[in-house]
């Protein structure tokens, strides 16, 4: 994962010092972009400033969305905390385990750390849009933590798996090119070596005669020898660019847009139950969100939710 391609997205915040504080926290890691849910009005204000100190510029360049789902519209992996267990809620990472996840996530995806309010946390709608939970194992006698304090345990975490990650791939890149400048030095010493003790000098004369006698095709020759190199027929070259389709992940925005077509079709058969739709459709969330679904998987789906809807028009006509 890239430092660019990491948010932390805080819902209702409810003061601005602790909007100021989180900001600071966030440079002290090395990470910039911040979004906000319905703040409070006054999150900006000379308050946060202060706390923000030199980080006052992600103060000012925070965008503000008026629900969580918009604000994770355009990302591909979100982590929700939470202090609650149930059994919706299952799975948890710790700050450590947690780092690691983000660590090992494609760098071509965005991803997202959601906080929640600092008396409430995160509702269980609002976790639904997340694919993974993370708590912090926080004393059972005061475990509430102060929000900027406990982002600021998780960024740790994070930006510790981050660097070790690129310290690893450093490593890795030295070992696999010694081992492979060893190989050609090795195979070009034994070649020079077979080549000086096998090489046979020709007179001139000898030379001269088998210029003279090598084989030259004539032009019609040439010409047919090209018309019959094997093409592949239409079908292989269209399957083969199938096949090497990019495997683009799916953004939270589609998943939402795929669950919502879902839960409607599935209602329209009875296979959800109408008066409490999400409490079988968070099990297809875990499934899906523990695959990773792509945008190819995600128009799969919705073509299958699209024949169900078509065949149970019809069964209904």
């Amino acid at each position: 994962m890239l430092h660019d391609n990491f948010t932390v997205i805080l819902v209702e915040p409810q003061g601005p010092i602790n909007v100021g504080s989180v900001c600071r926290v966030m440079m002290n890691f090395g990470f910039k972009n911040l979004r906000l849910v319905n703040p409070c009005k006054n999150y900006s204000s000379l308050q946060a400033r202060k706390m923000a100190l030199n980080a006052q510029h992600l103060l000012i360049d925070a965008k503000v969305f008026n629900t969580l789902s918009e604000a994770l519209a355009d990302c591909h992996v979100a982590f929700g905390t939470t202090r609650r267990f149930g059994k919706y809620r299952k799975n948890f990472f710790t700050p450590e385990f947690a780092g690691e996840a983000f660590a090992k996530v494609d760098d071509d995806m965005r991803c997202s750390l959601v906080l929640g309010r600092e008396d409430n946390g995160l509702t269980t709608e609002e976790l639904t849009l997340c694919q993974h939970f993370i708590t912090i194992p926080t004393d059972d006698g005061f475990p509430s933590m102060n929000l900027s304090h406990a982002l600021g345990v998780l960024l740790y975490e994070i930006a510790k798996a981050m660097k070790k990650r690129v310290v690893n791939q450093s490593i890795e890149t030295a070992i696999i090119t010694t081992q492979i400048n060893d190989g050609n030095n090795l195979t070009n010493q034994e070649s020079y070596t077979t080549e000086a003790s096998t090489k046979e000098t020709k007179p001139p004369a000898t030379i001269i005669a088998e210029a003279s006698t090598k084989e030259t095709k004539p032009p019609a020759t040439i010409i047919a020898e090209a018309s019959t190199k094997e093409t592949k027929p239409p079908a292989t070259i269209i399957a083969e660019a199938f096949a090497k389709e990019t495997k683009s992940t799916a953004t939270i925005y589609a998943l939402e847009q795929m669950y919502e077509h879902t839960k409607k079709a599935l209602c329209e058969i009875e296979f959800l139950d109408p008066q409490n739709p999400d409490h079988l459709l968070r099990t297809f969330r875990n499934i899906f969100g523990r695959a990773g679904l792509t945008e190819r998987d995600v128009r799969i789906i919705r073509g299958l939710m699209s024949k169900i809807e078509w065949v149970n028009s019809q069964r209904n006509k």
